[in-house]
């Protein structure tokens, strides 16, 4: 629990108002209310930390959070602004449905990252607060967040004919998978 009040301090600090009220719909009525107590890793296989232990959904997406975060402003990307929603619900939403749609599969979706992906792609609530294109470049940080391993990655998939923020993301989800990211709470 204390990882998703930490979720919740870094949203309403670095999203813009209606992309946080946004966000507070979408976590009610899409996001499977049990996604952020599950482990990162169904088979305990991946994203071991210290001692073997597994972190769950919600700490693994507040490291990324705070890595991308801490990294924004490196690029010029300030907070509270369009472009710091699109990759803040990139990282937010990259494993909302881990466990299926509905958050009731015992080993991770396969697919999950074509499941959230067509579910933004779907959804015009987003141009709430994202321009078209920037719509166009969550679903792709969505749909190939898993790189070459992504459910839609042909044989020549290549990061540079996407959007630098599809790497991004991809890349805080492998640092944080092989525990180079580190979580300190009330870190900014």
């Amino acid at each position: 629990m204390k990882f998703e009040i930490e979720l919740d301090r870094l949203l309403r600090e670095n999203l813009t108002e209606t992309a946080y009220k946004f966000w507070e719909v979408a976590k009610e009525k899409v996001i499977p209310t049990n996604v952020w107590q599950e482990l990162a890793s169904s088979s305990k296989k991946y994203h071991n930390k210290e001692g073997g232990f597994v972190p769950t959904i919600a700490e693994h997406t507040c490291e990324m959070l705070r890595g991308a975060i801490k990294c924004m402003s490196m690029f010029g990307i300030t907070r509270k602004t369009s472009e710091c929603d699109l990759l803040i619900m990139g990282v937010l939403l990259h494993d909302a449905f881990k466990r299926g749609v509905d958050g009731t599969n015992r080993w991770t979706a396969y697919d999950h990252d074509k499941l959230i992906a067509d579910t933004v792609q779907d959804s015009s609530a987003f141009l709430r607060f994202l321009s078209p294109e920037q719509h166009k470049i969550l679903i792709d940080v969505l749909r190939f967040h898993s790189g070459k391993w992504s459910t839609d990655a042909d044989k020549t998939f290549d990061f540079s004919k996407l959007h630098p923020y599809v790497l991004f993301v991809h890349s805080l989800d492998m640092l944080s998978s092989r525990n180079c990211l580190k979580l300190i709470i009330g870190d900014p």
